[in-house]
């Protein structure tokens, strides 16, 4: 599995984290409660389905029963999915992009330059991680400091926000 693929679709840790949460969920329920379209909602089940992460309730059936449930490997990210959604509620609108976390996470590690974050993360695109940066700076979850000189070099730091963002990502990031 490649690391971060949980957040490769921008609804997975929050359906992963509402079916804990309820201990099950039916489809219509997810719909409203995320405020997720029904095709972008559909996709994202059929993503953690194949994934392992959940799986239809195979005693559904009955109006009451939940549709979705955690799969054994759902259960074993799901206090860390419910974290995540928790402690960034007010960045979401950032975080649940596709790269965005991974860049925390990296900047974590260690990285500190463009080329470090992205051998880090391998499968980004330099645009798109230009522009997970670019965002993640815009809410201050990290900082960009540039050398005034040419050519220019920058160096990307988390700052305090961004740390405890980082911590409770960094499960999920590496698990997949």
């Amino acid at each position: 599995m490649i690391p971060g693929t949980l957040f490769q679709h921008r609804w997975a840790i929050r359906i992963v984290a509402a079916i804990a949460e309820q201990q099950g969920s039916r489809f219509t329920v997810l719909k409203h409660q995320l405020g997720v379209s029904a095709d972008s909602l559909s996709t994202s089940l059929s993503r953690l389905i194949e994934q392992g992460w959940i799986e239809k309730n195979p005693g559904y059936g009955h109006p009451l029963r939940p549709e979705y449930i955690l799969s054994t490997a759902g259960h074993s990210i799901s206090a860390d999915c419910v974290t995540f959604v928790h402690t960034t509620q007010q960045w979401h609108a950032v975080v649940y992009r596709r790269w965005s976390t991974s860049a925390l996470v990296a900047i974590q590690n260690g990285a500190s330059r463009f080329g470090e974050i992205q051998n880090q993360i391998q499968a980004v695109t330099p645009r798109a991680l230009a522009l997970g940066l670019r965002n993640l700076a815009g809410v201050n979850l990290i900082e960009r400091e540039a050398e005034d000189r040419l050519p220019q070099r920058a160096e990307y730091m988390l700052t305090r926000t961004g740390r405890t963002v980082a911590r409770v990502a960094r499960p999920l990031v590496l698990i997949g």
